[in-house]
């Protein structure tokens, strides 16, 4: 903004403070006079509309620059807390694979114990098939 003030603002400032002088000099008629600070108006109000675009132009970037910022900042937000959630996710699967575990634990022992109770009976069978009938 600074250097948008040098560039326009000081060059009119110094033809402002220059131009009367010149026309002291010069000793112009009351209209020619009127002509030229017309003429002078004319070139300040282009400078001004000048600003007025650049004031313009700088402050829809600066709002299309925050709204960028805003929208990385939630699109930031929504990560964290989807990386969160999938962190839960990931320990509740942890402590149902630990269950799962377990209770596979606890099976194959119903199984082993299963396996012997069933092997006794059949050994107890076995044992009784080979008696003789008069035994019995």
């Amino acid at each position: 903004m600074r250097k948008l003030l040098k560039i326009y603002v000081l060059p009119a400032l110094v033809s402002v403070l220059i131009t009367p002088g010149l026309f002291a000099l010069a000793n112009p008629s009351p209209s020619e006079e009127r002509q030229a600070l017309e003429e002078e108006l004319k070139q300040l109000e282009a400078q001004i509309a000048n600003y007025d675009k650049n004031i313009t132009a700088t402050a829809k970037e600066k709002k299309t620059l925050e709204n960028t910022i805003t929208s990385l900042k939630n699109k930031i937000k929504k990560l964290d807390l989807q990386i969160s959630q999938s962190n839960i996710v990931i320990k509740d699967l942890g402590l149902q694979i630990k269950d799962t575990e377990a209770s596979i634990d606890k099976t194959a022992l119903k199984i082993e114990d299963s396996k012997t109770k069933l092997a006794a009976i059949l050994q107890e069978v076995y044992e009784e098939d080979q008696r003789p009938l008069i035994e019995i």
